[in-house]
């Protein structure tokens, strides 16, 4: 994986690693650069923890060290297979092998008799992505147990556990590791370096490049600087991606995206100098969670409050936002769109749940089409990802949502 397939603006933004020995949140850590860390933890001990902030690239880095440990096996210089899999599955009762193995067949198809020989063989990295997703008390001290039991037992391999820095102080100490590696909020220098070449860069209209240069030196003068969780990577692209867009003028759109005729009415309303109707305008376009002008609304009523001088309502605003984007399960680049859905796929979609499973019957039943259909459409929905299947191995399997979001286009 290079570093186009980061989803950060700009591969400069990449996060430092603050590496701790041990537990201890006073111990002495060392920081370097996410490439230095991944290069060198094949050689690091049996257990990691990445922390981090929300959106501050923990996924991400998973998802390069899972990429990088396949590489060195395909090329011969390592044994190490990784298995990068979600916390937010795991079930309380679970065995973690077991568990790991299904999670792997019904997530990437690889038959489970392969991940036991590795398992086996001890070949195999565990890259356990979101614990901090096991919200259940319960399934986490289920969640914790095991991981402690697999890291102790003879065929036990190397664990990369992820979670935010708050879980990981609250619940997870207990996991048996040797070292933390933090993701650091971006620098100041860092910001402002990237801002100014990605200006350079994307804008060659001199009015547009002066426009989109005070806007951030506004949105720099209001922002808590002392809050580290606004120099994360995600946020970082989400103020890039609607400052670049409110920089120019609103081109409007009503029919393609409703959200869009809020955001033009507050444009209009703020131009007449109507300061309070604006601010409402671009809030009711906000209040859609699926318009794509959501993002460029929210900085316009940010700025608008900023400058009446209503700090709080402004910083919560921009907060409230940037917070629906993070919990976003995956990236709106990587989900399906729901407009490539036929009509007997939108029915089972809408009838099944992320948290309970349905045999094919009563999916079919709640669908209301017949069985035939609703088994072709259950087929079409699991190789899109947007379907899980539990219990494969009986003779009546089970069906439930995944936890992804649709794009409505």
């Amino acid at each position: 994986m290079d570093s186009n397939d980061w989803p950060y603006p700009d591969p400069q933004l990449q996060p430092s690693v603050m590496l701790r020995r041990g537990s201890s949140e006073v111990e002495e850590g060392h920081r370097q650069s996410s490439s230095a860390f991944i290069a060198h933890l094949t050689s690091d001990p049996r257990c990691t923890i990445v922390t981090g902030l929300a959106g501050s690239g923990k996924t991400t880095l998973l998802r390069r060290i899972a990429t990088q440990i396949a590489i060195a096996r395909e090329n011969g210089e390592s044994r190490y297979a990784p298995l990068l899999l979600s916390c937010g599955a795991w079930t309380e009762g679970s065995e973690l092998a077991n568990w790991a193995a299904k999670q792997t067949r019904h997530k990437f198809g690889i038959p489970s008799e392969i991940t036991w020989a590795w398992i086996s063989r001890g070949s195999v990295v565990l890259l356990l992505d979101g614990a901090d997703e096991i919200l259940d008390k319960k399934s986490r001290e289920s969640f914790i147990f095991e991981v402690n039991r697999w890291l102790n037992s003879p065929i036990g391999g190397r664990v990369i556990l992820s979670c935010r820095t708050d879980a990981y102080v609250n619940y997870f100490q207990r996991v048996q590791h040797e070292q933390v590696a933090d993701l650091e909020p971006l620098s100041q220098e860092v910001l402002k370096e990237y801002f100014k070449r990605l200006l350079s860069e994307r804008i060659s209209d001199p009015l547009r490049r002066a426009n989109t240069q005070s806007l951030l030196r506004k949105i720099a003068a209001t922002v808590p600087n002392e809050d580290p969780g606004w120099s994360t990577p995600l946020v970082v692209r989400i103020l890039t991606d609607a400052v670049m867009k409110a920089a120019g003028p609103a081109e409007v759109e009503t029919q393609a995206d409703p959200g869009a005729l809020a955001v033009g009415l507050g444009d209009s309303l703020s131009k007449k100098g109507d300061v309070p109707g604006a601010i409402e305008s671009y809030m009711a376009a906000i209040r859609n969670r699926s318009s794509q002008w959501r993002s460029l609304a929210t900085l316009r009523a940010y700025m608008l409050l900023a400058q009446s001088g209503d700090y709080q309502r402004a910083n919560s605003t921009l907060a409230q936002s940037i917070a629906s984007e993070i919990e976003r399960p995956l990236r709106s680049e990587l989900m399906p769109v729901a407009d490539h859905l036929s009509a007997d796929e939108h029915a089972v979609l809408a009838a099944l749940s992320p948290s309970i499973s349905y045999d094919p019957f009563q999916v079919s039943s709640m669908a209301s089409i017949p069985p035939s259909r609703c088994n072709s459409a259950l087929r079409q929905l699991r190789e899109r990802g947007l379907v899980d299947v539990v219990d494969t191995d009986s003779t009546n399997p089970r069906f439930q949502r995944s936890a992804v979001e649709l794009i409505e286009r």
